[in-house]
Formats: C-alpha cells, structure tokens, sequence
C-alpha cells in the first residue's frame, strides 16, 4: 500500500481488474496469454 491506499481498496481494486480482463477474455472467447499483459515497471 505504497501510496497509503487502505488494503481493503487495494483488494477491491485488484478484484475489479481480474473481473474485467475475465469478463473481457469470456465475450471475445479468448484464452489468457501472459505476453498480453503489460504490468506497470517502476
């Protein structure tokens, strides 16, 4: 919680972005690839 963000925001906003990339993959009947996310680099 670097930027002093309550856990339990972390977790809903952690919760929130698998739901729509799971939401995303199911309408467009996609199977999860790795090489597609682009995790933020410090």
């Amino acid at each position: 919680m670097a930027a002093g963000t309550e856990p339990n925001l972390a977790k809903l906003t952690i919760a929130r972005k698998i739901a729509a990339t799971s939401l995303s993959m199911c309408k467009r009947k996609e199977v999860y690839d790795p090489t597609k996310s682009n995790p933020k680099k410090s």
